[in-house]
């Protein structure tokens, strides 16, 4: 009775005007997961940090969270395998050929512990890949065999450095379980960069 304007309308008005921001927020987000790159080095850094709890989204992952820590280093393992893999097929470079075969051995041991370390903790890993890695996962298998080598080792070289800020971060953890994995895996991971940064650099 205090009130000139009907509540009804104003009710009305407040909920059309929050309906119109959510809708210009849902149409942002569907133009934003919409855009992808059609160039393979684009997705290079995506694909490690597409290694996340919910597996299609990293935004707001906080590192320093155990769970996320264990679900990116298991996405991330389970892609240096399957590159590995792919490496050893379709790489013409004896040493691509054979870092990939090194990749698959010590990723496979160390994807191995974590899974060990997820059911002690009741965990669940994912075991499949983001869109976005799979993506670029399948035009690397149809690469040349000579692109293929130059792609593969520089993407190896940047991913690893990526694993290694990962790892160190985990080494930190309040978890002892998972701080002892990270800081035994760490110097495995350094060394693969290492290499990865010496075949590069033969690589033209």
């Amino acid at each position: 009775m205090f009130s000139n304007q009907p509540e009804p309308y104003t009710m009305k008005s407040k909920f059309l005007y929050s309906s119109l921001i959510l809708g210009a927020f849902v149409f942002q987000a569907c133009q934003n997961t919409n855009r992808t790159s059609n160039d393979p080095d684009s997705l290079t850094t995506a694909m490690v940090d597409s290694a996340q709890v919910d597996q299609s989204d990293t935004s707001g992952i906080n590192e320093n969270d155990t769970a996320s820590f264990m679900h990116k280093a298991a996405i991330g393992g389970m892609m240096e395998v399957e590159l590995g893999r792919l490496a050893q097929q379709q790489a013409e470079n004896s040493a691509v050929k054979e870092f990939g075969a090194m990749m698959v051995k010590d990723h496979t041991k160390a994807n191995t512990e974590l899974k060990a370390i997820a059911t002690e903790k009741r965990v669940t890993l994912p075991n499949s890949y983001p869109a976005d890695i799979k993506q670029h996962m399948d035009e690397m298998s149809k690469m040349t065999p000579k692109d293929f080598d130059k792609h593969y080792m520089k993407m190896m070289v940047e991913d690893h450095a990526k694993d290694i800020n990962l790892f160190k971060m985990a080494a930190k953890d309040n978890d002892a379980t998972i701080s002892a994995f990270a800081t035994k895996t760490l110097p495995v991971l350094e060394g693969h960069q290492k290499r990865a940064k010496e075949i590069n650099s033969t690589l033209k």
